[in-house]
């Protein structure tokens, strides 16, 4: 059975950070985006291979930190679930014996993360397979993708109805110049681009 399409809505930009209150999204965003809405099962996910975090990271991560809804009675644990590539995504990227530890890239993502959203909870996983979590968390609600990696979102969402499980809206942030793609995108995990999507 293929999984029915998920909405690609634009993202959640939050004006509003304070985790007691509604954040407000964006002018461009519909209904389907806002963090109170019930296509968010209360928890969000991104990912991608994060090493050295630049523009493009910080944009999507940006992004993922203020799609989570704040903590409330229909909404009692939202968690950022950051999945991160592990050399067994990256067998095919260029200079593999550079990139960094798999520890640091996950430790730097959540305190950039924590820095651009205080008190929001984040919780960061290896991504040892494409779909990660993505795929059975029944939790999450909302998956962050570049604009170019979108569309394999579709995979994710396949693998979901397969566990019987519903699927995850798709938040789409535009490329920032000099990279930032998400999963697949320049120097991406490439395969993992279905998964926790998210960033080069």
């Amino acid at each position: 059975l293929a999984a029915e399409p998920a909405a690609v809505t634009t993202t959640c930009t939050t004006t509003n950070t304070n985790e007691d209150s509604n954040p407000t999204t964006n002018a461009n965003a519909n209904a389907n985006t806002s963090p109170s809405s019930s296509t968010h099962r209360n928890s969000v996910c991104v990912g991608g291979t994060f090493d050295r975090l630049h523009a493009g990271h910080k944009v999507l991560l940006s992004e993922a930190a203020a799609c989570v809804p704040p903590t409330s009675v229909a909404h009692p644990s939202p968690t950022l679930v950051v999945g991160v590539a592990s050399r067994a995504l990256l067998t095919r990227k260029a200079l593999l014996e550079l990139v960094q530890p798999l520890r640091l890239r996950a430790a730097l993502a959540e305190d950039f993360v924590r820095s651009v959203r205080p008190g929001v909870h984040v919780r960061t996983c290896a991504l040892d397979d494409p779909l990660g979590p993505a795929a059975t968390d029944a939790s999450l609600g909302l998956l962050v993708a570049s604009a170019e990696t979108v569309g394999a979102a579709a995979t994710c969402n396949t693998a979901r109805a397969a566990h019987g499980l519903p699927p995850l809206a798709i938040a789409a942030v535009p490329l920032v110049d000099g990279g930032g793609g998400a999963f697949g995108g320049a120097g991406g995990g490439g395969a993992a681009a279905a998964g926790v999507a998210g960033a080069a």
